[in-house]
């Protein structure tokens, strides 16, 4: 019926919502690094 789709689909938004916060983690993480090793540049050329 009717009230089971609608838990179906949300049930999809919420694993969809789940799967990305590991992405989101992941791109900090990247980001992080990434600005430690042009820190790191930058030192050595000045």
């Amino acid at each position: 019926p009717e009230a089971e789709r609608v838990v179906t689909r949300e049930v999809g938004f919420f694993w969809e919502w789940y799967r990305g916060r590991g992405v989101v983690d992941t791109i900090r993480a990247l980001r992080s690094r990434a600005a430690e090793l042009r820190d790191a540049e930058l030192e050595k050329a000045l």
